[in-house]
């Protein structure tokens, strides 16, 4: 699996409802009480327009964008060519790529192991965003036939279906994977020599990584702590994300997990500690 949560149909339909606001401010400057992308209302009004717009130019080259009382009760008429369109969403045209590269380099497969290329939701009817698909897969066309909300629910019938005793269907597999990998890290106390009380190696931190980017799941992972002689602490986190685009990265959130406390270990050793 791989995505970028800065780019898809939502993000078009921002850039193009900006470019409707600042149209409209422009048009009406210095007559408004409130500027347009101050008015929530406006803005509702004008990302409506937007996203039927954007379905527009996806099968014609311009179009004309009206709302009536768009905002302190003055309407907005304006035309956008798909030529602006693109040019306005440039930036977010660049990464298209990006996912369809990610996703092949997490399964360690090439486009020449790839049967089909299906793309489903609102952003991929865009025809540029569809021409850099063709590009990056080396294919002469698209499979467009499947509805996104349909795939969804025909998708778990099937799989409900796999798995149900009562029902005999054409077998097909479903690998869940780990998307990140985690690590696990904890304190490490020094080692000291029992006769001499010197120390013979400083108290150190221990990262392990307990699953890699893309490792089957669910799987049991076991870890052994053979010389603990005290209650510790152990610190579950995303491991190394440098792989992700930096968009990704920005985006990510907390890399810590959970934190683990492991009591009891200093009462047992002592309670079967030999005489």
């Amino acid at each position: 699996a791989a995505y970028d949560r800065t780019l898809g149909g939502q993000e078009f339909d921002l850039r193009l409802r900006d470019h409707f606001a600042a149209a409209l401010q422009a048009k009406y400057e210095g007559k408004l009480k409130v500027p347009v992308r101050e008015a929530p209302r406006a803005m509702a009004k004008l990302l409506k327009e937007a996203k039927k717009r954007k379905e527009v130019l996806s099968a014609n080259s311009d179009t004309l964008a009206q709302v009536e009382g768009a905002h302190e009760d003055r309407d907005f008429r304006h035309a956008v060519t798909r030529d602006e369109f693109e040019e306005m969403t440039a930036d977010l045209l660049a990464g298209v790529a990006g996912p369809v590269e990610g996703a092949l380099l997490a399964t360690g497969m090439g486009m020449s192991d790839i049967k089909s290329v299906v793309v489903t939701g609102g952003g991929t009817r865009v025809p540029r965003v569809q021409a850099l698909l063709l590009e990056a897969t080396g294919r002469t066309e698209l499979e467009k036939s499947i509805n996104g909300d349909e795939a969804c629910a025909l998708g778990a019938v099937f799989q409900a279906a796999s798995l149900s005793k009562s029902f005999r269907v054409k077998k097909f597999e479903v690998r869940d994977a780990v998307l990140f990998p985690i690590d696990v890290s904890f304190d490490k106390a020094a080692v000291v020599d029992e006769e001499t009380g010197a120390e013979v190696r400083p108290a150190r931190r221990v990262r392990k990584t307990l699953f890699h980017a893309s490792n089957a799941f669910p799987q049991k992972k076991i870890m052994t702590f053979n010389k603990a002689v005290d209650d510790f602490t152990l610190n579950v986190d995303y491991g190394d994300l440098g792989y992700l685009p930096e968009p990704a990265r920005t985006f990510f959130g907390p890399r810590n997990i959970s934190v683990v406390t492991v009591e009891g270990v200093a009462a047992a050793v002592a309670q079967y500690k030999p005489e």
